[in-house]
């Protein structure tokens, strides 16, 4: 699909006529506005995002990302702003004790393996913009420099 950035507008009138009785044609004039749906093979999936979200992340930080009290911290936090800290916890997951909006958590997430870069960018985006209301998304790219980062040392 094409992703159109304008909202595309445009006229058309539609000509009815109807065949029924006697009565005259009728013309029907309107406005139409639409946004086609958006795809890119470029942008991150959210839908794909999400049903990763849904396996691998719910049971610890629940539905609504609001994590259990004492046991797994929320993901409403400034925890969401850093892209290179987010994947490096699913690169390499997080042990220790993590202080988030000023209470402290005993963090034991195992690190996620198996997913391709591709993936690991589709769940961060996922995460930062239903639970951090981060529009901008994090890239495949982004994942492999990380990756490559952390395979250097």
């Amino acid at each position: 699909m094409i992703l159109f950035e304008k909202t595309l507008k445009f006229m058309f009138i539609v000509l009815l006529i109807s065949s029924c009785s006697q009565k005259a044609p009728v013309v029907v004039i309107s406005n139409v506005a639409f946004r086609p749906a958006i795809s890119y093979t470029d942008q991150p999936n959210t839908n794909e995002g999400k049903t990763l979200y849904l396996r691998f992340c719910l049971p610890c930080h629940q539905t609504d990302g609001s994590g259990v009290p004492g046991r797994f911290p929320p993901l409403k936090s400034e925890w969401l702003n850093d892209k290179e800290q987010l994947i490096k916890i699913i690169l390499e997951g997080l042990q220790g004790e993590i202080k988030v909006d000023s209470e402290i958590y005993g963090v034991g997430m195992p690190k996620i393996i198996n997913l391709s870069d591709e993936q690991i960018a589709n769940l961060l985006t996922f995460v930062r913009k239903n639970f951090g209301n981060i529009p901008d998304s994090i890239k495949k790219e982004e994942v492999t420099k990380v990756k490559d980062k952390l395979n250097a040392h």
